[in-house]
Parts: C-alpha cells; sequence; structure tokens
C-alpha cells in the first residue's frame, strides 16, 4: 500500500530579514561609494579647469611672441563698451581692453574663462554702500566689466603682483597717464627670472579687476557683502587651484587662506589673503623670484599708497613673503 507524503513547497519570497539585511548591505555600499563618485566628479571638474588654463597659457606664450616678448598693459579705469569688443576709457578718447579683451583674439572664447566649479552670475551692475553691501543691481559678486558677455564671473586672474598694483610680476606699478588712465604697463620677459617658475594666470576669487593677487581673493565670501572675507574651506578643487606659467606649462598648488592679523601692515581689522601652504611656491608671483632685484617705486607708492597687506611698501619679493607668512595664520 502506497504511502502519500506531503509535499513541501518552497516559497519565492524573501523573509522580512532577508529584505533587511539586503537593504543595508546596499546602505553600507552607497556610503562607500557616494563620496567615491563625488570626488571622482570634482576630479573631472579640477581637470577641466586645468585644460582651460593651459590653453590660456599657451595664447599667452603666442601674445609675447607677437609682441616683441612685451606683456599686457592692462587698463584699471573703468571702462564703456560697444558690443562686447571695443572698449573706451572714461577719463580719453583712447581705446584699451583689460586683460581678458586682450587676450581674446588668442583665444576666440570667452567660456574658457570659465572655472566649472565657480558658478557666480550677475544680471545687471550693482553699486555698493559705504559698509560694503550691495545697494542697486544684481551683481553680488561685483563681477560686472562692462566686456564680459557671459554674465558669469570669470573663475582666473592675472599675475599682477603678489600684492596687487605694486608692480612684483608682470605688469609694472600702478601709474597715471597724462589722461588720467590708470594703466599698469607690462614688462618685457627678459626681465623674468625663470619663465617656468612665474605665474602668469591662476584660479582666483577675483571681482572685475582681474587679478590672482594674494589680496585679490579676500571679499565677498557671502554674495552682496564685500567685507564678508573666504576660509580654507570655502576654495574650490579642496585648496588645489590651477595655475598656468609663463612658459606655457599648467598645475596646481595647495592654497589656503590665511588671516591677516590686526597688527600687520597698519590695517586696524582682520582680513585674509590666499597664499600657497608651501611659502617656497608664493615665490611664484614674482617676477624676480627671490633674487631681491625689485622694490616698488616712490611713484608707484605715490599712486597706491603703502597699505595692507604691505608694511612700508618698500620691501623685496623676499622680504614680502617672510613678511605675509610671519603675521598670517591659516583659516580654515
Amino acid at each position: 500500500m502506497k504511502t502519500n507524503y506531503p509535499v513541501k513547497t518552497r516559497s519565492d519570497a524573501f523573509t522580512l530579514i532577508e529584505l533587511l539585511v539586503v537593504i543595508a548591505i546596499i546602505s553600507i555600499l552607497a556610503a562607500m561609494l557616494f563620496p567615491v563618485f563625488a570626488q571622482a566628479r570634482e576630479n573631472a571638474r579640477r581637470t577641466a579647469c586645468l585644460s582651460n588654463l593651459k590653453q590660456i597659457g599657451l595664447a599667452y606664450c603666442q601674445y609675447t611672441q607677437d609682441y616683441d616678448e612685451m606683456t599686457p598693459t592692462v587698463d584699471k579705469t573703468p571702462i564703456v563698451c560697444a558690443g562686447n569688443s571695443i572698449c573706451v576709457d572714461q577719463t580719453s578718447t583712447s581705446t584699451y581692453l583689460n586683460v581678458y579683451g586682450v587676450m581674446y583674439p588668442y583665444l576666440k572664447s570667452w567660456q574658457i574663462w570659465d572655472c566649472p566649479d565657480r558658478t557666480d552670475a550677475w544680471t545687471t551692475p550693482a553699486t555698493y554702500s559705504t559698509d560694503g553691501t550691495s545697494k542697486t543691481g544684481n551683481d553680488p559678486y561685483d563681477c560686472d566689466d562692462n566686456l564680459n558677455p557671459t554674465n558669469v564671473c570669470t573663475g582666473y586672474g592675472y599675475d599682477d603682483g603678489i600684492v596687487t598694483d605694486h608692480g612684483y610680476a608682470l605688469v609694472q606699478g600702478q601709474q597715471n597717464d597724462p589722461a588720467g588712465k590708470v594703466l599698469r604697463e607690462g614688462v618685457n620677459i627678459s626681465s623674468i627670472s625663470s619663465e617656468a617658475n612665474m605665474v602668469a594666470f591662476g584660479e582666483s576669487q577675483t571681482k572685475k579687476d582681474s587679478s590672482c593677487a594674494f589680496d585679490a581673493a579676500t571679499q565677498y565670501a557671502l554674495p552682496g557683502n564685500k567685507t564678508t572675507v573666504w576660509s580654507t574651506a570655502k576654495l574650490r578643487h579642496r585648496g588645489m587651484l590651477n595655475y598656468c606659467f609663463v612658459d606655457g606649462h599648467a598645475h596646481f598648488i595647495q592654497m589656503a587662506e590665511y588671516t591677516w592679523t590686526p597688527s600687520g601692515g597698519g590695517f586696524t581689522c582682520p582680513q585674509t589673503i590666499l597664499m600657497p601652504v608651501n611659502s617656497n611656491n608664493a615665490y611664484d608671483w614674482c617676477r624676480d623670484y627671490n633674487t631681491n632685484q625689485y622694490t616698488p617705486s616712490a611713484a608707484v607708492n605715490a599712486t597706491d599708497g603703502t597699505s595692507y597687506p604691505m608694511d612700508s611698501g618698500t620691501e623685496t619679493c623676499g622680504q614680502l613673503v617672510t613678511e605675509l607668512y610671519a603675521q598670517t595664520t591659516v583659516a580654515p
């Protein structure tokens, strides 16, 4: 006689415990992978930024070759532009371009000045009140130069000195010409101690003044507020900022924001300046490197004054680097 045994059927459904285990594993993997993906995207943006600066550096080499090895003369006087091409100085009928306009024929693009990690923009020019806050218009980072047609703040500035206007780098000290234009004349490449160690352009939180000097990336940490200053944590690319050099090559330099103490340079309140973490890299912003061959002239100091972040206005590059690092602390 055949005995019938009950047949066990297998359920295809997951048990609650199995589902919880799977969810936990997925959560752990996501927690591990998402930061990796974010870092990969950031590395891609930094690489694209470096590519931009490499092209700018090569274009700069072409410019200096075309102009008998002279670097561009730049004009800081407010300008009025027609059709985003020809800009007429407000104090005379002479035509002048800022450094972005000077380089345009060699680059044929405004977008190349855009760092992928800087998306600050404006719609209308702004004016600022005496306390440094925006009063009219919509230009929260003071980027509108009447020339850039993209309405996006440029991501790169020109090396006009370890500090602006005093003639340490690729332009001479700030001077007024007879027509009243505030000019910084170019220099001959032969006066540069080492083209491979001379920054030409670099990442900066620059405003319309188109500078990558140490004291040019200090303000507008908060939109529309000129008095707010930056910290190292806010820097693009985790502080690994890209620069191109006079010989055309480009690479990153680890940078940090430093707080300038109230006693330094006769300045009465804390400020920040952007400097390399390795002080030896700071000489890359001086055309005489660390040979102490250049000091600002009395005429330069009469025009621009001796102010933050300088003590006397007569420092050599080596003296100024020593002074800057001695009187600052890292702003994390």
